[in-house]
């Protein structure tokens, strides 16, 4: 849960590390936004593969995570999965 309370807002231009946080949402929603005005482009979210967070080896669930969690309740495109598939998520159903 957030407290609102707790939060504070800065411009990103002020601070480094929401700067980073913005390249790299950017990078993610380049990857899963097919139909938007941008162009998609999943190469700048694949580039972030050497630093992203892991958990037993793992980025799945931990650094890269699917909400929500039941892929198949996304309804996913083909496109948008590749991303998902790069950082270790498997779109078979048992």
């Amino acid at each position: 849960m957030l407290d609102w309370n707790l939060m504070k807002a800065y411009p990103h231009m002020e601070r480094a590390g929401l700067q980073l946080s913005d390249f790299i949402g950017s990078a993610f929603y380049q990857a899963i936004d097919t139909g938007g005005q941008g162009r998609w482009d999943i190469e700048p979210a694949m580039a972030l593969t050497p630093i992203m967070a892991k958990e037993r080896g793992l980025v799945r669930d931990f650094g890269v995570a699917l909400f929500p969690s039941r892929w198949w309740e996304a309804e996913l495109s083909a496109e948008q999965k590749q991303i998902f598939q790069h950082y270790g998520y498997s779109f078979v159903r048992w």
